[in-house]
């Protein structure tokens, strides 16, 4: 069946998701441009393109697509997300929050932009603020394992140690292969004194991510502080002796 012109847009428009999904970013943005190029009013495809911008790290390109996807369609939440997500991986926190409470305006429930609006405040060291967003994240999504994990991380900046334990535990029950979620909780159970159930908390992370050093290098510490209360016992007991001996 031949096509007329007018059709052509939805032609690119496709050919860019296929190579999009191949991986080839570049490819998938010229095929979104020409796509544009026939008809710039289609807000799905500069969506489409800002997400392949977000994927070759051209963060600002992205931003620019996706607020023209936003002009297009003000109610779009997900170009709404990822203009904060783009952000985010910028190291523009405050700007992302923003973005992400924009996103949550359209959706309240809008569980994963209640995720990163935690980790950007988290990023910001404004921890009972980043605890508050993963609440309502993983209010509105229990099984959000990575929300749970932040939520810890956030708790043990704070000091709860009891608290940010169990939220790593949350987050292993629905994901057992978080490998930093069980490094992190090696890191909290270190500062709580039970250098044991760390080490076997590192050992897992491993197991999972061979290549993980710093897991590697808290094991080792761990090590070393289980075994120096020993050594400390043991020189306490030779000095009780050799004081004995005198006697």
């Amino acid at each position: 069946m031949l096509l007329i012109k007018s059709d052509w847009h939805g032609v690119w428009y496709n050919h860019g998701i296929v190579l999009h999904k191949l991986g080839r970013y570049e490819d998938a943005i010229a095929s979104y441009t020409n796509a544009l190029e026939l008809n710039p009013d289609l807000y799905e495809v500069w969506y489409s393109q800002g997400n392949a911008l977000d994927a070759l790290g051209q963060y600002d390109e992205a931003i620019d697509s996706y607020r023209q996807a936003l002009e297009l369609k003000p109610d779009f939440q997900e170009a709404q997300y990822n203009w904060g997500s783009a952000l985010h991986k910028s190291g523009r926190y405050e700007e992302a929050i923003a973005q992400y409470d924009q996103a949550i305006a359209l959706d309240p429930a809008f569980a994963k932009a209640w995720h990163s609006r935690g980790s950007a405040l988290r990023k910001l060291g404004m921890y009972a603020e980043a605890i508050a967003s993963y609440d309502k994240a993983v209010r509105y999504q229990p099984d959000l394992c990575e929300a749970w994990y932040g939520r810890g991380v956030a708790l043990g900046h704070l000091g709860d140690n009891g608290a940010a334990i169990a939220s790593y535990d949350k987050a292993l029950q629905i994901n057992p292969d978080l490998y930093r979620a069980w490094y992190s909780r090696g890191i909290t159970l270190s500062h709580t004194g039970d250098y044991e159930s760390a080490i076997a908390s590192y050992d897992k992370a491993l197991q999972i991510n061979p290549d993980f050093p710093e897991a590697i290098s808290r094991r080792n510490l761990a090590l070393s502080q289980r075994v120096l209360p020993v050594l400390v016992l043991e020189e306490d007991k030779s000095q009780q002796s050799n004081h004995s001996s005198v006697e």
